[in-house]
């Protein structure tokens, strides 16, 4: 129990910390001090959840945060390939538990996340297409997260981001376009501006 509630509290530090930033990247922000801290919470983090799992290996939610924690790691360490092979691993092992289990709402939801977290490694490494078929797989589910359009939106830019990055211009115009204004970062923003200026 007191592992949990450690793991709460280091998990509401990171939601405040990590935000996406652009198509693959994690955006930690602030200062070199912040950056410290939230290496420091993520390395706590990963040590908590790898903790958990080891009592509880059958809990696909756990291995699905383990996976975005190593993966922000690897992004914060200046691409670990440790880390990034750790996340893979943990996403994949989402996928393999919930593949086991009857399907539920909450089973294709976390389903969803483990897909676009392997759409973002592939994107990561260059692997383009494969993070297109990820994210798109991911949308094919976007009826699961009515509560939490954020995260289409998140997938719609990467989705736009891989598109953009193979020359697939109007295919990621349509992707950026999808975001709504208020919800557009700057990293959209300013491709659609560069797409507007090919046109």
């Amino acid at each position: 129990m007191e592992l949990f509630c450690e793991l709460r509290w280091v998990i509401f530090r990171l939601q405040a910390a990590l935000r996406p930033a652009n198509a693959g990247g994690l955006s930690l922000g602030r200062d070199v001090w912040d950056q410290q801290l939230d290496r420091l919470c993520l390395a706590r983090a990963r040590i908590l959840l790898r903790q958990l799992l080891r009592g509880t290996p059958n809990w696909s939610a756990g291995h699905l945060r383990l996976g975005f924690v190593e993966f922000a790691l690897s992004r914060l360490g200046g691409r670990d390939p440790r880390s990034v092979i750790a996340a893979r691993l943990s996403a994949e092992a989402t996928l393999s538990l919930l593949a086991l289990g009857g399907r539920s709402e909450r089973g294709e939801r976390l389903r969803a996340r483990a897909q676009a977290l392997l759409g973002r490694i592939q994107m990561s490494e260059g692997d383009q297409q494969a993070a297109i078929a990820f994210f798109e797989s991911v949308l094919r589910a976007r009826e699961l997260f009515r509560a939490d359009v954020r995260f289409l939106y998140e997938i719609l830019e990467d989705l736009g981001g891989s598109l953009m990055s193979i020359g697939q211009y109007e295919e990621s115009k349509q992707a950026f376009r999808s975001i709504p204004e208020q919800f557009r970062s700057p990293q959209t923003a300013a491709a659609l501006d560069f797409l507007a200026a090919r046109s």
